[in-house]
């Protein structure tokens, strides 16, 4: 028996694709990063996503929904930093 023969009855039992199910399972492993703080869940999305969009394009899978939520991810992170950088009070002697 193969070891690639469990995952890809799994796959076709669920009727998804094994991309989508790694990249399901990557999203909804950063969840657990998003109950500790916000920013960290985000570059834990984009982390994951990245190693994803990857591991996709290495063995020659739809990387492209990957390749989706890496750059969502990216987006939404670039956003909270610039949340965060205009919440700071200005620092020095003023």
């Amino acid at each position: 028996m193969s070891w690639g023969l469990p995952f890809t009855s799994i796959a076709t039992n669920l009727g998804v694709s094994m991309d989508y199910i790694i990249l399901i399972i990557a999203v909804f492993g950063s969840l657990i990063f998003y109950a500790k703080d916000f920013k960290i869940g985000l570059i834990m999305t984009f982390l994951f996503s990245g190693l994803s969009f990857m591991l996709s394009y290495a063995v020659g899978g739809n990387w492209m929904p990957s390749a989706v939520v890496f750059f969502m991810s990216l987006a939404a992170m670039s956003l909270s930093l610039y949340a965060v950088s205009k919440a700071q009070a200005q620092g020095g002697l003023v």
